[in-house]
C-alpha cells in the first residue's frame, strides 16, 4: 500500500524528545537567566517583611491605578 504524505505514521516516534535547534537559542538562554527557579517562588514568604510590605504597597498601586483610569475613562 502507498503512504501519502499525509497519512504518515508517528507512533515509531518519540515527539516528545524531539529537539529543534535554532541559531540563537543560545543567547535566548544566556538573557533569559535560564530556567524559571520554583525553589524561589516557594520561599518568597520568607522575605523580610520590609520587602513583602514594599511589595505589597507597589502591587497594589498598581491595581488602584488601573482600577481608577478604568473608571475615569467612562466619565
Amino acid at each position: 500500500m502507498k503512504e501519502t504524505i499525509g497519512k504518515k505514521s508517528t507512533a515509531g516516534h518519540d515527539l516528545g524528545t524531539a529537539h529543534t535547534s535554532s541559531p540563537i537559542e543560545e543567547y535566548q538562554r544566556i538573557a533569559s537567566g535560564g530556567p524559571l527557579n520554583k525553589e524561589g517562588i516557594k520561599n518568597i514568604g520568607k522575605f523580610p517583611q520590609g520587602i513583602k510590605y514594599v511589595g505589597y504597597f507597589l502591587f497594589g498601586s498598581l491595581g488602584a491605578m488601573m482600577i481608577i483610569g478604568g473608571l475615569l475613562n467612562f466619565l
